[in-house]
């Protein structure tokens, strides 16, 4: 996992390096809304799950304190030295679960590989496309020369005209194209 993580690292290093020299022109390069909200939202998760860690402990605790005490089911039978224990059972499932890693690691350890194998396929994949990219250099050349046009010829409409220059597969015949006629 780690010497993968290293490479991905080494190679964003490189393809940065290599085109360092590129100046960006826009920040959104027309991609889809990168879903910022996902974080927010299982930072939420996050906040509440460290509440819900510390409720799973206190109730743990206060079992074995003797502050409240578990009901018995009809044949339950409690841990295998103490046949006659209640073992707080969900409690240690749901802190297994929000990530704790002492006494009840097992559920925890059980699903490590998930979330790491699917880290691994994540950095294989980037590493692919990282190796299948090279900058294309004519287009900065036409994009420094349609930036002074587009500042100068395309006032009312900019954004249409670096959008039609940068997207297409003729950089050049858009360039002339979509540039509106000088008044």
């Amino acid at each position: 996992m780690f010497p993968a993580m290293i490479d991905l690292c080494k190679a964003m290093c490189s393809l940065a390096t290599q085109n360092s020299g590129y100046p960006m022109l826009a920040r959104t390069h027309g991609q889809i809304e990168p879903h910022d909200y996902i974080s927010k939202l299982f930072n939420l998760f996050t906040q509440f799950n460290n509440v819900l860690t510390g409720f799973d402990r206190d109730m743990w605790s206060y079992i074995s304190l003797g502050y409240f005490k578990q009901i018995p089911k009809a044949g339950e039978v409690g841990s295998s030295t103490m046949p006659h224990k209640i073992n707080p059972i969900d409690f240690e499932n749901s802190d297994g679960n929000l990530g704790q890693l002492d006494l009840t690691d097992l559920t925890v350890l059980r699903n490590l590989g998930m979330g790491l194998g699917h880290s691994l396929l994540a950095y294989k994949g980037t590493m692919r496309g990282i190796s299948k990219v090279q900058a294309h250099e004519d287009i900065f050349i036409v994009i420094k020369i349609a930036r002074v046009e587009v500042r100068s010829d395309c006032a009312p409409f900019p954004f249409n005209c670096r959008q039609a220059i940068t997207t297409s597969t003729d950089v050049r015949a858009a360039l002339l194209t979509s540039a509106p006629a000088a008044p």
